[in-house]
């Protein structure tokens, strides 16, 4: 075995490890844009700051997870009464319980619920974006 060979088979290793996070993440900021988007449209307005808390945050790998890939939308912030934003669209999506502990049903929002399916069906898109990263490392290796 020739040294030119091995380090082509090491080197081909980091590249299909590349191919892979890089189909991932194509993948996933694609749809968490799309999910941040759709969420953005259907969010209530008359809701104070509600809308403008909205934000999208790509994860961040951590010693213990080293290879993390993703991205997290959420409503970041509190309001003039200090409740956490995310708190307020929960409440708004499904309901919530009333100082005499009777559940409110907001069925007519559901705003969060209906942005959701946004993400659903991913894994064949994840799988169409790995082989176009393999059809680029082919071409790049001959």
């Amino acid at each position: 075995m020739s040294a030119s060979w091995s380090e082509q088979f090491y080197k081909l290793g980091d590249d299909l490890k590349e191919a892979a996070r890089t189909s991932v993440k194509t993948v996933l900021k694609s749809r968490a844009e799309r999910f941040f988007n759709e969420l953005k449209a259907k969010t209530p307005r008359d809701t104070g700051g509600l809308a403008e808390s909205l934000a999208i945050k790509e994860l961040k790998p951590t010693k213990r997870h080293k290879s993390r890939i993703g991205y997290e939308v959420g409503f970041y912030g509190y309001d003039k009464h200090g409740k956490a934003y995310q708190i307020i669209a929960n409440a708004l999506n499904a309901g919530y319980i009333a100082n005499n502990f009777k559940i409110i049903k907001t069925a007519s929002y559901r705003f969060i619920a209906t942005a959701h399916e946004a993400l659903v069906g991913i894994d064949p898109e994840i799988t169409e974006e790995w082989h176009k990263q393999l059809e680029r490392i082919s071409k790049h290796g001959d």
